[in-house]
């Protein structure tokens, strides 16, 4: 049963290839290379609170993303051998 909701969830939430393009290749290079540009093109103003609060949500979004990528492999049939 569940396995069959997972299945029409995926179904129904599909994202185009347009957009998967720019969510994993765009984005992450235009975050990325925000502020080294700034800095090489002598615009850069003192960084706003936000910015400085990059590294910490850096390290958050890592955990969480680790903590899930391991609760998934635990719950495969084949891991816990």
């Amino acid at each position: 049963m569940l396995q069959m909701k997972r299945q029409n969830l995926s179904k129904n939430f599909r994202v185009p290839a347009a957009a998967q393009v720019i969510i994993t290749g765009v984005l992450p290079y235009a975050f990325l290379a925000y502020y080294p540009t700034l800095r090489l093109l002598d615009k850069m103003k003192p960084p706003p609170p936000l910015s400085l609060a990059a590294p910490r949500t850096g390290r958050a979004a890592t955990a969480v993303a680790a903590r899930v990528w391991r609760r998934r492999l635990i719950s495969r049939p084949g891991i816990r051998s």
